[in-house]
This record gives C-alpha cells, structure tokens and sequence, in this order.
C-alpha cells in the first residue's frame, strides 16, 4: 500500500488552521459548504492548475507500481475528501486499462467528469448526512451521475449524523470492498 501525502501549499478557505496556510493540500480550496460544491458540480471547478499537478503526480504513482510488477487490476485509488475527488478522476482516467477499483470518501466528482469509460471500475462511495465541508446532498448527487453514465458498481454508504470525518464503521466498509475487489 502507498499512502501518499499532499503538498503544503498555500490553502485560501479557512479550514480552522489559518486562513491561507500553509496546509497539505492536494489543491487550493477558496470556499466550502453547499453554495460552494454547488458550483463545482455546475462547473466552477477548485484551482484545475492545482489538480492537474496532483493528478500528474498520481498517475506517476500508478505508472511505478505498474513497472515494478504490479498489474493495474491490483491497483485500487481512494481517497479521503479532496483526495476522493482525486481518486475518482484519477480512476476515470485510465481509459481502457481499468483498476480494480476506486473508494471516495466524503467527496464529490462534478458530473460533465463522468464518463462511459468507468462501466465496468467499481466504485465505493460514502458521506455522512452531518458533513458540513462537503454536503452530503453533493456526495449523493455526485454518485448519482456516475450511476446515469452506466456505472453499473457503485456502492454507496450513508453514515446518518456523521460529519466529514471518518468512522469506525466506515473502515469496516472500505474493508469489505478491498476484500471484494482484491480477492
């Protein structure tokens, strides 16, 4: 298992650490909650520079482990919030080499990313009905697109009251899905 970490960079939303960081993050976020997401899913996308140069370094991840001997159906992404968003792109990206499959936890993917290419990529998905970065509403509405593209294996869990945090049970669940798409 590799767990990357993101880079410090400059954050513009104050997360409850200081207003323009320096934070890990994967990209600069400069708003949350629902009218924020709202716009994301619409279109208005968090800092693309930032998410491409994240995206890149994900992608050289993957591309390492493959020429160290590791077949792309051994590969799972996932990821937690910002890195959810990633994980999903990123697995929307491999085209016709799929990976075994993808966790997103607590996160959004706006729906014009979605393609048919992810037909046949599992996907385990999970939100809270309390998180307040990221409405829960977004989480649902987020995996809904994927399942209008003809995503036939998306799990999603609703964890009621939780915020965007992770829980036991959702470790539990992320588990189950590892055990079932890497046997």
């Amino acid at each position: 298992m590799i767990y990357p970490t993101a880079t410090t960079r400059p954050i513009t939303v104050d997360l409850g650490q200081g207003v323009g960081g320096p934070l890990p993050g994967w990209f600069d976020i400069d708003g949350i909650g629902e009218p924020r997401f709202r716009a994301a899913m619409e279109g208005q996308l968090f800092d693309p520079e930032g998410v491409a140069q994240s995206l890149q370094r994900i992608q050289e991840l993957i591309d390492a482990e493959v020429a160290s001997g590791t077949p792309k159906e051994r590969i799972v992404l996932g990821g937690f919030s910002q890195a959810g968003h990633l994980a999903l792109l990123a697995h929307l990206a491999q085209g016709d080499q799929p990976l075994a499959g993808c966790v997103a936890l607590c996160t959004w993917i706006q729906p014009e990313a979605v393609s048919e290419a992810l037909k046949s990529k599992p996907v385990f998905a999970c939100h809270g009905t309390g998180d307040t970065i990221i409405p829960y509403e977004i989480g649902v509405e987020s995996m809904d697109s994927l399942l209008a593209a003809g995503i036939k294996d998306v799990e999603f869990k609703t964890y009621p009251g939780l915020d965007h945090v992770q829980s036991p049970q959702m470790v539990e669940d992320v588990k189950s899905f590892l055990l079932r798409v890497l046997p």
